[in-house]
């Protein structure tokens, strides 16, 4: 069989432009055998694969609800409720102004205009603006509720899309504004280490007396020893057997935190191969002063723990009861702490310690870092505590100056105010070659019997300088 398009004209066959009929000649003439025919076995062969393709099975939902279980479970929880929260407040904030909240389906053109609305009037509730990165973090929380599960809305990228520039353009507008508000220049550091005189206080408060004090402790003494972030997943996947207290090849004992896999800063990559372990490589070493001992209040920790416990911060047991039943577990085996009273543990424990202001649970990981640099070791090391895969990142905690180093330094600058004549006694008046200082008679007698190294005179007073 074999027949001829080209001679049919285009306005001769309905519904079929003159292009079309261009498109099946040609077709038609790289089926033809030697003979003319068109080879039928190999339009069959075509048309089988396309009927096979058409009855391909989709799999059913149940398949697609357990894979859906696996990708929700590998999700960090602080995550979801990120994308939950601002989720919401964008529909409340649609409702309010009486626009329609179905950002799940509304057409992209709309979606957009909403979304640029919302950013120029997202601000706390006190009318200050958010920090750069909440901004950030808001608009990351809608593109993932959009583009996750059930919505699934692939045609949707608000980060990326042209639809969204102008959105984006006013997102940007609102972090410039957010950078010139007024703040404090002792917040622009990062988080505020602990003082020296407040790491006293702590030291007195964690007497191990009660069981609230003691938890506290245990808390504190992770997150510092171990550079941990304060709430990322301490609330989930810390528990008793996470702590684990052993010794090492000359017999010192410490304690080996059990790190659960897959950290803030330890992603999966599909690109390269990697190992889901942790960057730290810290232990938590014995004292030989038992009161402040970490290992002790860690043994006494876990012998106060219910041995069917699941959680290494359980309820503690009213100092009442415990006074009256003589229980030796001082923890509830099936209560346990919420993680927003676990994510303000330091404000609880700044507040009962009476430290000189209050500080938050990344503060505990801002003193470890600081004090492990007042202490002289490097920043390569320090990571190894942080966690931190980038030395930028460490060095904007060591940066932050203490409070006892400003008031010297304020000090310092105060003295050269009364005068050069002030400032020359000073220099008399003290030793740079010993560390006990010297009266200044010895200083006047002892450069009297040599020649000074400088002579400074102005306005008629003479400076003579000993080295």
């Amino acid at each position: 069989m074999s027949f001829n398009l080209d001679r049919i004209v285009g306005n001769e066959i309905s519904g079929i432009e003159e292009k079309e009929i261009e498109f099946l000649s040609e077709f038609a003439k790289q089926l033809e055998g030697e003979d003319g025919d068109i080879q039928i076995d190999q339009f069959s062969g075509l048309l089988s694969n396309m009927d096979t393709a058409r009855e391909l099975p989709d799999l059913p939902d149940e398949v697609l609800c357990e894979i859906d279980k696996i990708d929700q479970e590998c999700r960090n929880k602080s995550t979801e409720d990120a994308t939950r929260r601002f989720s919401n407040k964008f529909k409340d904030f649609l409702i309010k102004n009486k626009l329609p909240s179905s950002i799940e389906t509304m057409p992209v053109r709309y979606l957009a205009q909403y979304l640029r609305f919302w950013y120029s009037k997202l601000m706390k509730e006190n009318g200050e603006y958010y920090a750069p990165s909440s901004y950030i973090c808001a608009r990351a929380a809608i593109h993932r509720h959009l583009t996750m599960s059930p919505q699934s809305r692939n045609d949707v990228n608000i980060i990326e899309d042209e639809e969204f520039n102008f959105a984006n353009r006013t997102l940007k507008s609102m972090i410039a504004k957010s950078l010139k508000q007024p703040t404090s220049n002792d917040k622009q550091c990062g988080y505020q280490s602990i003082s020296d005189g407040d790491l006293e206080k702590l030291t007195v408060f964690f007497d191990r007396s009660t069981p609230q004090i003691l938890q506290m402790e245990i808390f504190f003494l992770v997150v510092y020893h171990f550079g941990l972030r304060g709430r990322e997943w301490i609330r989930y996947n810390l528990n008793p057997s996470s702590l684990l207290i052993t010794k090492d090849e000359k017999g010192n004992e410490y304690v080996d935190l059990i790190l659960p896999k897959g950290e803030k800063n330890v992603k999966a990559d599909l690109k390269k191969k990697q190992s889901f372990s942790s960057n730290r490589n810290i232990f938590m070493y014995a004292t030989n002063d038992f009161r402040t001992n970490p290992v002790e209040a860690v043994r006494l920790y876990l012998s106060k723990l219910p041995e069917d416990c699941s959680t290494l911060f359980p309820k503690p047991i009213p100092v009442e009861y415990l006074t009256r039943t003589n229980n030796l577990c001082w923890y509830y085996a099936k209560q346990v702490i919420g993680k927003n009273t676990l994510a303000t543990f330091m404000q609880k424990i700044s507040s009962l310690a009476g430290l000189s202001t209050v500080y938050t649970n990344h503060c505990i990981r801002a003193t470890a870092i600081t004090n492990l640099a007042k202490r002289g070791h490097s920043l390569d090391v320090i990571k190894n505590v942080s966690g931190h895969k980038r030395t930028e990142s460490v060095d904007r905690y060591v940066k932050r100056i203490s409070t006892a180093k400003k008031q010297k330094l304020s000090n310092d600058l105060s003295g050269c105010l009364g005068g050069e004549n002030e400032f020359s006694n000073d220099i008399l008046n003290r030793s740079y070659i010993t560390d006990e200082p010297i009266s200044a008679e010895e200083s006047v007698e002892s450069s009297s019997k040599r020649e000074p190294t400088a002579t400074i005179e102005k306005n008629g007073c003479i400076v003579k300088i000993y080295v």
